[in-house]
C-alpha cells in the first residue's frame, strides 16, 4: 500500500465532517442570541476596537458570581455602580447579566477564550445587551464539546445620548432710511431685527425650558407701539411651539419695574429706554432643523 499525503482540500473536508459529528452528538443546549464568530489568538476588547473591557479570569468563573471594578479576579473596568453576574451551568456554558450599566447602556460583545482560540459574541451591531444565556468557548473536536473557559471579557463603550443642539442667528434688515444711503447709522433710520433660534440636535429641550434673551444696541429705540403684540413679532415655524407675550414676554431697561421694565408706563411708538428683551416660549421644541424666529423695529437715535 502505498501512503498519500492528504491535500487541504481533505484536511477542510475532515474538518467538517468533524465539526458535523459534534453538533449531531454534542450536550443539547439552547443557543445564544447571536452566533459567536471564532478568532485565533487571545483578542482582546481593544483588538476588537472597543473602548472598555472587563475581564474575569478563570478561577472566578469557575465560582461564578457577580463582580464589579476592582473585584479580586478581574481587570479593566465598568461604569460605577455596573456589575456583571455570570452563572455556571455546567463549567463549559454560562449566562450572563449586567445591571446598573446606565440608561441605556449595555455590553457591546463578549469574548469567550478557550483553547487556541476564542468566541466572540457581538451584540452591537445592531444594539447593546444587558443579558445572554448558553455562551460557550469554541468546540474541542477530540472531546465533542467546547473548551474550558480560560476567560471572559466584556466589551462596552459610552454611547452618547440624544441632545438638543440649539444656534441664534440674528439679521438685521433696513426697513426705511430718511436720507436713502442705506446706512444703519443715520438718525431715524428704522432697522428690523429678526431673531431665528433652530434645533439640530435628536431630541428636544425640557418642555417649557427655553430661555431667549436679546441685548438692544444703546444707540436705538425700540419700536413698542400700544401692546407688546406689536412689540414682538414671532413666528412658530416648524418649532411646535407656542407664544403668548403676554405671559412669555419681558422688557428689561430703566427704570425697572416688579417683573422687568414696564415700556407702556408712558405710551410711545419708540423707547429708548428699553435695553433688552426676554422670551419664554411654551411647549416642546420640534427636532432636526426645526427653528421659530420672532422680529423686532428699532430707530436709530
Amino acid at each position: 500500500m502505498r501512503a498519500r499525503a492528504r491535500t487541504p482540500l481533505a484536511r477542510s473536508l475532515a474538518i467538517v465532517v468533524s465539526v458535523a459529528l459534534i453538533v449531531a452528538v454534542g450536550v443539547a443546549h439552547a443557543a445564544a442570541s447571536v452566533t459567536p464568530t471564532s478568532i485565533k489568538g487571545n483578542p482582546s476588547c481593544s483588538d476588537l476596537g472597543h473602548t472598555y473591557g472587563f475581564k474575569v479570569d478563570k478561577g472566578d468563573i469557575a465560582a461564578a458570581g457577580t463582580w464589579q471594578r476592582g473585584t479580586d479576579g478581574t481587570s479593566g473596568t465598568l461604569p460605577p455602580g455596573a456589575s456583571v453576574t455570570v452563572t455556571t451551568l455546567d463549567g463549559l456554558f454560562f449566562d450572563w447579566l449586567v445591571s446598573d450599566f446606565g440608561t441605556g447602556g449595555g455590553m457591546d460583545a463578549v469574548i469567550v477564550k478557550g483553547g487556541r482560540n476564542a468566541n466572540i459574541y457581538v451584540y452591537d451591531p445592531p444594539t447593546e445587551a444587558t443579558q445572554d444565556t448558553d455562551l460557550s468557548a469554541t468546540i474541542n473536536a477530540g472531546r465533542q464539546q467546547p473548551f474550558g473557559i480560560s476567560h471572559i471579557e466584556f466589551c462596552w463603550d459610552f454611547n452618547l445620548q440624544p441632545a438638543p443642539s440649539l444656534t441664534v442667528t440674528k439679521v438685521a434688515t433696513i426697513i426705511s432710511d430718511p436720507l436713502g444711503l442705506s446706512s444703519y447709522h443715520v438718525p431715524g433710520t428704522v432697522v428690523r431685527y429678526t431673531v431665528t433660534v433652530t434645533n439640530n440636535g435628536d431630541a428636544s429641550p425640557d418642555d417649557n425650558s427655553l430661555d431667549v434673551a436679546d441685548v438692544l444696541p444703546p444707540e436705538m429705540a425700540m419700536f413698542v407701539g400700544a401692546g407688546c403684540s406689536d412689540a414682538i413679532s414671532f413666528r412658530p415655524g416648524s418649532s411646535g411651539l407656542s407664544f403668548d407675550c403676554s405671559t412669555d414676554l419681558m422688557f428689561y431697561g430703566e427704570p425697572a419695574y416688579p417683573g422687568g421694565y414696564d415700556p407702556y408706563h408712558e405710551p410711545d411708538q419708540y423707547d429708548g429706554n428699553i435695553t433688552g428683551v426676554r422670551l419664554t416660549p411654551s411647549g416642546i421644541m420640534n427636532t432636526h432643523g426645526a427653528s421659530f424666529s420672532f422680529t423686532l423695529d428699532m430707530r436709530v437715535q
